[in-house]
């Protein structure tokens, strides 16, 4: 019997900096990432098997396509059969002795939800939201009695490639051109949740075995004017700019409410300001 977490898909952006976590706090771990396992090919089945082996451990599937990789038909198909052969193929021996986390997305509730609880439905409204409530029910099909699902909004941090709209996105245009761009006049309303933070509530589920569906939040959600004006003040030195791309969308604003988080972990999210600050100091010295 041993006491370790097994990342599946660990050389991603999460991956990499749930390793880093899981390092600070010298706990054992099994990291691997597509070079060691592809699963969008089918034969890995013994490794996935031999690795999947260990009881007393939680297993941690961060595996997928991300949506700047795209959100066409493709793809679904990719993280589908990725899940698929890691299912098919997992060592479901004492099962009773393993905990299984999956990270999903807050992608799967529509943006015309404003207020998002654990008790709202999931309603996909594309395919890569499609694919993640698809793959949810995979795994619930396999792990009654022992599955986390984690539904994570909006991430940043040191190390993100995928240039998402928010902090990721306003470090690169500030330190490439010294300039932000937000869409319209920036009053979308977003959470943004600090990798630190991500991955202490991943160690936390795995460590107290914590079981059902949860999101992932800060539970503060700011606007992208304010978050710009945010970096301006912070970095009034690197920003010379906000500038607007006009558009035409609607306005739309995402709240989360955390009192799960709050009382299953006495939770409370790490300061906005001490982070972006963290993650520039991270930049320039990389």
């Amino acid at each position: 019997m041993i006491n370790k977490f097994i990342l599946f898909g660990g050389s991603g952006f999460l991956g990499q900096s749930f390793t880093s976590y899981l390092k600070s706090k010298n706990f054992d771990y099994i990291k691997i990432g597509s070079l060691d396992i592809n699963l969008l090919l089918n034969d890995n089945k013994k490794q996935i098997h031999e690795l999947t082996k260990y009881e007393n451990a939680t297993y941690v599937f961060f595996s997928a396509l991300t949506p700047d990789k795209g959100k066409d038909i493709n793809t679904f198909e990719k993280n589908i059969l990725m899940a698929k052969n890691f299912l098919d193929n997992f060592n479901y021996n004492n099962l009773e002795n393993k905990q299984i986390i999956y990270i999903s997305s807050d992608a799967v509730y529509p943006l015309s939800i404003e207020t998002i609880s654990d008790e709202i439905l999931p309603t996909p409204t594309d395919l890569y939201s499609a694919m993640h409530l698809t793959r949810e029910i995979m795994f619930k099909t396999k792990f009654l009695n022992n599955l986390t699902i984690v539904r994570p909004t909006l991430i940043y941090g040191f190390g993100d490639t995928h240039n998402s709209y928010g902090p990721n996105r306003f470090f690169k245009q500030m330190i490439a051109d010294k300039s932000i761009k937000i869409f319209g006049e920036g009053i979308d309303m977003r959470d943004h949740l600090y990798i630190s933070d991500f991955c202490n509530l991943i160690y936390n589920f795995g460590t107290k075995k914590i079981l059902g569906t949860y999101n992932v939040a800060s539970g503060k959600s700011i606007s992208y004017i304010e978050l710009a004006n945010t970096f301006k003040n912070l970095f009034s030195n690197h920003l010379s700019e906000i500038s607007k791309i006009e558009v035409n969308n609607k306005i739309s604003k995402r709240f989360f409410d955390i009192k799960n988080l709050e009382n299953k972990f006495n939770f409370k999210p790490s300061n906005l300001e001490n982070n972006l600050q963290e993650y520039f100091n991270s930049l320039m010295s990389d």
